[in-house]
């Protein structure tokens, strides 16, 4: 397995979905992709971390990676109360 990092966001609400949309390439969209906890999900693929970075900063998301060819997990550091602004 390399270590090449994926990055995913996940849009909480279809208007964040619509902010991600307008901001990368349809191509990107991978609507009930399967992740690691066995659960389908909507997800954009992120070309790189600054725009996962610059996405959270627009949008309420999620943050999701796979790594090398591995399964899709949630990053449980970017998505905890500290780092997403929930009280």
């Amino acid at each position: 397995m390399n270590g090449k990092i994926t990055w995913f966001v996940e849009p909480s609400t279809p208007q964040d979905n619509n902010i991600i949309g307008r901001n990368i390439s349809e191509e990107n969209a991978h609507p009930g992709i399967l992740c690691a906890d066995g659960e389908r999900r909507d997800l954009w693929e992120c070309p790189n971390f600054r725009f996962v970075s610059a996405a959270r900063t627009i949008a309420d998301v999620r943050v999701w990676r796979r790594k090398g060819g591995g399964r899709i997990e949630e990053t449980p550091f970017f998505n905890s109360p500290v780092h997403t602004g929930a009280r």
